[in-house]
């Protein structure tokens, strides 16, 4: 009950109700469903207006934007990416996460920049040039002298990053072991 509107999850979505009197419900179209099994958490909520918003999976702000019938929406908070830190760099006043399953993370100039587990980048959809082609597992990290960054993926490419330009450089590279032995 925020605000007097009663919201519910379901594996349907959520539901309203603002007449307790009433039996009805209304499916708020777009909403996040939650699973049986609540590995899917959806926590809903309603400003004093009854706009709905809703936290799913302890990361995901959404907003709804009815009547525009475009569904929720989703804010993405001005941090890194996770909360479970594998591994971090420190480089002239830059900071750089590693987030098992969850992606990287930088940090410079009081901003975040987030690289989400499980982007797969390949042309011509995307320039892997210009990012990760995926950084689902950063396992390990190290800056050279030149200034490049390196991050190695569990089952994925070691990708070396120059953002000393803008956009920045990414060299994905597979099978470097292979490669040197040719």
């Amino acid at each position: 009950d925020d605000f007097g509107h009663i919201l519910a999850t379901t594996t349907g979505g959520v539901f309203a109700r603002t007449d307790t009197a009433a039996s009805s419900w209304t499916k708020i179209v777009g909403s996040p469903a939650t699973d049986n099994s609540d590995g899917i958490g959806v926590e809903p909520g309603a400003d004093p207006t009854g706009h709905v918003f809703a936290f799913v999976s302890q990361k995901n702000l959404l907003e709804d934007s009815s009547p525009s019938g475009r569904g929720f929406l989703a804010h993405v908070p001005p941090g890194p990416i996770g909360n479970n830190c594998f591994n971090l760099i420190s480089v002239g006043g830059t900071v750089y996460v590693a987030y098992d399953g969850e992606g990287v993370s930088r940090f410079r100039d009081g901003v975040w920049r987030s690289y989400p587990a499980g982007v797969l980048c390949s042309l011509p959809a995307c320039d892997p040039e210009t990012t990760f082609t995926n950084s689902s597992f950063p396992t390990g990290m190290l800056a050279d002298p030149n200034g490049n960054k390196w991050i190695g993926m569990w089952s994925g490419p070691l990708t070396r990053i120059d953002d000393s330009v803008s956009p920045p450089r990414f060299r994905n590279i597979r099978n470097a072991s292979l490669a040197a032995m040719g």
